[in-house]
């Protein structure tokens, strides 16, 4: 529920301020390389420290955005996400398990951006989002079975930088970097019967986009 209201007010925030100083539509399509760091979470008794590590994956989205301000950007995005897993690591056993299966999702996000403009083609950005994020883990060790499965909903941000290169008065070609998280999920644990514990999933982007701006 706390979810909930968190993103209800980012929503309700963009909204009125878009109503009260948009100046044009823009729509936006990106893609590009999904890494996600080495992340550590516990089980069950919140004690044994366990460490999923991953193999580089893919994301692709789309986001409608208006400028509010001089330099500042609104926008709702909606991306989705994907990377193979590689290894589960419990240090203090020590053990090392090679998996199969993937992390992938869903994440939905208020955005402000605020753009540095200049004289020249190129202009700087950076910004931050908040929203809502629906991940699914089906992993397994090859030869006996499920080790981490289900899908959670938890509470995402991003912050983020890169490069707009005007190229038309229409078209933007976007070089980017996002930094996402989506907190706090809970996926079960066949062997165990239990759930993780303070798993939280992170992600560098670097994406490649384009943008439409509608007069």
């Amino acid at each position: 529920m706390k979810q909930i209201k968190i993103l209800a007010a980012a929503a309700f925030f963009m909204a009125t301020a878009t109503a009260g100083h948009a100046e044009g539509i823009y729509a936006s399509g990106f893609g590009g390389l999904n890494i996600l760091p080495s992340e550590e979470f516990t089980i069950g008794d919140g004690i044994t420290v366990h460490i999923f590590d991953y193999k580089a994956g893919y994301t692709f989205g789309g986001a409608v955005g208006t400028r509010i301000a001089e330099n500042i950007r609104a926008e709702f995005e909606l991306s989705r996400f994907s990377a193979d897993v590689d290894r589960l690591r419990v240090p203090e056993a020590p053990l090392t398990i090679d998996l199969t299966g993937d992390a992938q999702g869903t994440v939905g996000l208020a955005n402000v951006w605020f753009d540095w403009e200049n004289d020249s083609a190129i202009s700087p950005y950076a910004g931050l989002g908040l929203g809502l994020g629906r991940v699914a883990m089906d992993t397994a060790e090859p030869g006996f079975g499920a080790i981490l499965v289900g899908s959670e909903t938890g509470l995402a941000a991003q912050a983020g930088a890169g490069l707009r290169l005007a190229a038309s008065n229409s078209v933007t070609v976007d070089l980017g970097y996002r930094f996402k998280t989506v907190r706090n999920l809970g996926f079960f644990v066949p062997d165990l019967g239990a759930d993780t514990t303070d798993f939280n999933l992170s992600m560098h982007q670097f994406q490649l986009g384009l943008t439409y701006q509608f007069d």
